[in-house]
């Protein structure tokens, strides 16, 4: 009986020795890390302020220098414009050649150089209105220019030295006169004034030649 125990109490021993051999070079596995507690005396960092957003630049109009710049441009594309409106009266005294005769039969001279002149001032201030276009002059340009031109149509002393230089500087007048002066568009009371004028000057020519002559 007591060898049986002596044998039993051998093997139990030789397996817990098995079991501890088998357990020998194994790793234990590693406690999950913690994470790390904060100080309380550790200050936490500031939020970084955001930059405040940068103001687009205003759109900036054009002063001194500028409309001085733009008032040069305009008188600049003026005689531009002036030259071919002189194109376009010479097509003008090209087809008034053909037709004079006709209102002027028993002509002396006068007749039909009065009415040369008529044509080709008319002709003159028609091929300016497309003559516009150039450089962007507009509309009210040529209104400036038929307001100053009504009395030159009037007096129609071609032959004076003055007339011509009046005539020359016409253009650059009225440039400066319908210019916007750093505005998108012409004010609303320089429009009114020029208008005006050109309907008084218009008058003017209507009065002079069919009531006074």
């Amino acid at each position: 009986m007591a060898k049986r125990l002596d044998k039993a109490e051998r093997a139990r021993r030789e397996r817990e020795i098995a079991a501890r051999a088998a357990t020998v070079g194994k790793p234990r596995p590693k406690a999950a890390a913690r994470p790390k507690a904060q100080s309380a005396a550790e200050p936490k960092p500031l939020a970084r302020p955001k930059a405040a957003p940068r103001p687009k630049p205003a759109s900036v109009r054009a002063t001194g220098s500028g409309i001085g710049s733009e008032l040069a441009e305009r008188a600049a594309w003026s005689m531009l414009a002036a030259l071919a409106a002189l194109a376009g009266a010479g097509i003008a005294l090209a087809l008034g050649g053909a037709i004079v005769p006709s209102l002027c039969p028993s002509d002396d001279g006068t007749c039909g150089f009065g009415w040369m002149v008529l044509i080709g001032m008319v002709g003159y201030v028609v091929a300016l209105l497309p003559a516009c276009a150039i450089g962007g002059l507009g509309i009210w340009f040529w209104v400036a220019y038929l307001a100053g031109y009504a009395p030159l149509m009037v007096v129609a002393a071609v032959g004076d030295w003055w007339w011509w230089v009046a005539l020359l500087l016409l253009p650059p007048v009225a440039a400066v006169a319908s210019a916007p002066l750093g505005r998108d568009v012409v004010p609303l009371q320089q429009r009114i004034g020029l208008l005006g004028l050109a309907v008084a000057g218009l008058a003017l020519v209507i009065w002079w030649y069919a009531l006074v002559r």
